[in-house]
């Protein structure tokens, strides 16, 4: 079981890696500074509607309450360009007016914003809206020493440079006394980063790290350098 470094604890934490100067935000979000880009993943925009639309339970105000991060985060980073890889939408189902809206009226508010998205499995049983003004590329995503996908599958491998995915949606299982608590993480691999899931409605997959592997925990906000 991982235990914490209390010295890297915190609402974010700045750090090289491969090469490359990071920041990781507690909100769930990897902000690459040299290329001034937002990194998120498995956002799911939608999933709570068409959790109820399928007569599942699901909590209100989700997509209002993630785009509101989304905003926080942008505004803090002063970011150039967005990077969503992969699962931004959930189902079709749920891409009601409401949500299609609510991201349009993100893009319109910071239409300055690059805003690239790597289409995840999700994605592609859908039809991105228009209006959301989105560069789509399916498969990868290559750029002087970074790869971003979706999913890390092997065929990535041997492409050269720090690879970014999500899919998995990461978390680990922290243990205090009698209790024990799974919360989103970051998974640094090698030459590769896995991305918590940015969505609040989501579900998680406890990771099997190795001793070479680095693990930051996220819970309430604050994120942790796991050993």
């Amino acid at each position: 079981m991982p235990r914490s470094d209390g010295a890297m604890s915190g609402r974010k934490i700045e750090l090289n890696y491969q090469g490359h100067d990071l920041v990781l935000y507690g909100e769930k979000a990897l902000y690459i500074k040299d290329r001034q880009t937002l990194v998120m993943a498995d956002l799911h925009l939608g999933k709570a509607r068409s959790f109820r639309a399928r007569n599942f339970f699901a909590p209100d105000g989700v997509c209002a309450h993630d785009l509101a991060r989304l905003q926080f985060l942008i505004e803090t980073t002063g970011a150039r360009r967005l990077m969503i890889l992969g699962d931004m939408v959930h189902a079709a189902d749920g891409l009601q007016l409401p949500v299609v809206e609510a991201f349009a009226g993100f893009r319109e508010r910071y239409a300055a914003l690059d805003a690239m998205l790597v289409l995840g499995n999700h994605d592609k049983r859908v039809s991105i809206p228009d209006s959301w003004r989105l560069d789509i590329v399916e498969g990868v995503h290559h750029e002087n020493g970074l790869v971003f996908v979706h999913e890390h599958e092997a065929e990535h491998a041997d492409m050269p440079g720090l690879k970014l995915s999500g899919h998995l949606h990461p978390a680990v299982r922290l243990i205090g006394g009698k209790r024990s608590e799974r919360v989103a993480c970051f998974w640094f691999s090698g030459r590769s980063i896995v991305l918590p899931s940015f969505g609040s409605f989501t579900g998680s997959y406890v990771i099997q790290p190795s001793r070479d592997d680095r693990v930051f925990a996220i819970a309430d906000g604050i994120i942790t350098a796991l050993l």
